[in-house]
């Protein structure tokens, strides 16, 4: 398995852990987001991480469910490339557990980060930006 896989795993258990504990999760910094990281999000019934990761230019964006509001809704997943308008790049279903990684060559000085957006909610999951 490759390392960004182990990166993502223990940033999801420490995260848990942490959570778990009552602490609070502190977003990564630009230093750090640059090569991976995971946004806990807590809403309206939902729970998600939503992680980026850099292998050189290539950018790994995943997330992972931890708790839904409804067992049949689904989830809209964006990618959006700083300074532009998000791109819809794929439709799942609000299943738990891990989704993804989706990859995107990152060219020049340019920044990516997933959202996640689940159907009909009013509600959006950014994750950290990601850059070479």
């Amino acid at each position: 398995m490759s390392r960004w896989y182990f990166k993502r795993v223990f940033a999801a258990v420490a995260s848990a852990l942490m959570l778990a504990a009552g602490a609070t999760v502190v977003t990564a910094g630009p230093a750090v987001a640059a090569g991976g990281g995971c946004i806990p999000w807590d809403r309206s019934g939902w729970s998600i991480q939503v992680c980026g990761s850099n292998q050189g230019r290539d950018a790994y964006l995943d997330f992972y469910v931890n708790g839904v509001n409804c067992s049949l809704c689904g989830l809209t997943i964006y990618k959006q490339i700083e300074g532009n308008y998000r791109t819809r790049i794929d439709n799942e279903p609000a299943t738990y557990g891990h989704h993804g990684p989706w990859e995107h060559y990152l060219s020049g000085s340019q920044r990516v980060r997933l959202i996640v957006e689940p159907n009909d909610s009013g509600l959006s999951f950014a994750g950290p930006w990601v850059w070479y």
